[in-house]
């Protein structure tokens, strides 16, 4: 406890903590010159702008494209599906006579036979 009230004693009354010469004279010229607004030029303000139009114009060339394409795979699906329903119809119209063939040619006496024969 001694060796305390001693450095107590050596330290003494003062305050340790001490402000610089003419602080709160200047304080508000210092908080003034940070807080001043600064000039924002032109470019710098419509940079919003430019990237909404810019995001704009991506959205309309990626649809454009896409539609573009989707246009030209549809015409081309378009000429197999009529040359494939043209093959069907030509296959349908061949498959037909070939029944109607069969259903007048062959009686129910000629399948009764067919099928005693194999047995």
């Amino acid at each position: 406890m001694k060796d305390l009230s001693e450095n107590l004693k050596k330290i003494g009354n003062r305050n340790p903590f001490l402000e610089p010469e003419n602080y709160f004279e200047k304080l508000p010229t210092i908080i003034d010159t940070k807080i001043t607004p600064k000039k924002i030029s032109l470019f710098e303000k419509s940079k919003p702008l430019l990237y909404f139009a810019a995001m704009f114009i991506g959205f309309y060339v990626v649809i454009h494209f896409t539609i573009t394409t989707l246009n030209s795979n549809e015409g081309n699906l378009s000429n197999a599906l009529t040359k494939s329903s043209e093959k069907e119809k030509n296959t349908t119209s061949t498959e037909d006579t070939y029944y109607n063939y069969i259903v007048t040619e062959i009686d129910e006496n000629m399948i009764v036979d067919y099928l005693l024969a194999e047995n």
